[in-house]
């Protein structure tokens, strides 16, 4: 598959890990019965919960597995109206599978990854597990994006690429047959599931899947739901923005863990989607960003 990626520019930015801050996840959040509990939530670096680990049994809220980021040096709000252009670039420019080199300090020069972007508190970043035990979150991090404006060549016009660096995306083992492409995924979940976020920009943005709904989380298999994992979602149209539409298909990344409070979940962030269902998902326990991209 031939896609524009001669094309497209690779982009010098630097981020710092963001600090942990009591601000919504970080507060009493109450569950679907009324009882409310005290969780850690998003923010700094996770030592001990990373791609690949099941995300539905963290004692947590909305956790990001490695390295919580922002832009470095920017104050002020980090999302929405009022955040800095040099935030904003942070946030939409880094992509899943880009470069990430520590710059400065005892690690200088060690190399990781994106893998994940959160609604409002920025891009993750991980690294092999050796090199994450050694961070004390005073880290600079040197990231050469690029992604933005990814496509196939040859592709129908309403196949959308989002968030995903051109490297990635050769690795994800998607194959072409006549006019439909086979993408691995490790869930197959209907798009009724997905909840905050719909009507929400698939840049710099997830979604979220909801996972209090009793029966569909055993006939769909969410308890089992890990970090890193490639999802499919049926009758959700990211192409352009979230919508639910029938026919159409997403093929997200899960990037953060599950939430008690009632109607969250997980978050799913766009990697593809079309409008007509030419993306044919297919099930497979290796469609998870940590075999993709080989952190160990």
């Amino acid at each position: 598959m031939k896609t524009n990626k001669d094309t497209l520019p690779v982009k010098s930015i630097i981020g710092e890990v963001r600090p942990i801050g009591l601000m919504e996840f970080g507060m009493m959040v109450m569950d679907p019965f009324g009882q409310g509990h005290y969780r850690v939530g998003t923010g700094g670096i996770t030592y001990n919960f990373r791609l690949g680990d099941n995300c539905m049994n963290v004692t947590g809220e909305k956790i990001q597995p490695g390295v919580s980021t922002r832009c470095a040096g920017v104050s002020g709000p980090e999302s929405g109206p009022g955040a800095s252009p040099e935030s904003m670039a942070y946030n939409i420019y880094c992509c899943l599978g880009n470069e990430v080199t520590i710059a400065g300090g005892p690690l200088a020069g060690q190399k990781g990854y994106v893998t994940g972007k959160v609604s409002g508190f920025g891009v993750t970043v991980d690294f092999d597990r050796d090199i994450l035990k050694q961070m004390h979150g005073d880290e600079r991090f040197y990231i050469k994006t690029c992604g933005v404006g990814l496509q196939l060549t040859d592709a129908q016009e309403d196949l959308a690429i989002h968030n995903l660096s051109p490297q990635l995306f050769e690795k994800l083992g998607i194959s072409e047959n006549g006019d439909r492409y086979t993408v691995p995924v490790a869930k197959i979940i209907p798009g009724y599931l997905v909840g905050p976020g719909i009507g929400g920009s698939v840049i710099a943005s997830c979604a979220e899947i909801m996972t209090d709904h009793g029966d569909c989380d055993k006939q769909f298999g969410l308890s089992s739901l890990r970090f890193g994992d490639i999802v499919a979602v049926t009758d959700l149209d990211t192409t352009s923005g979230r919508t639910v539409l029938e026919g159409a298909v997403t093929i997200g990344v899960i990037v953060t863990s599950d939430s008690i409070a009632l109607g969250d979940g997980p978050g799913l962030l766009t990697i593809l989607s079309s409008k007509s269902g030419i993306l044919n998902p297919v099930l497979s326990d290796d469609a998870n960003l940590k075999n993709y991209l080989g952190i160990k």
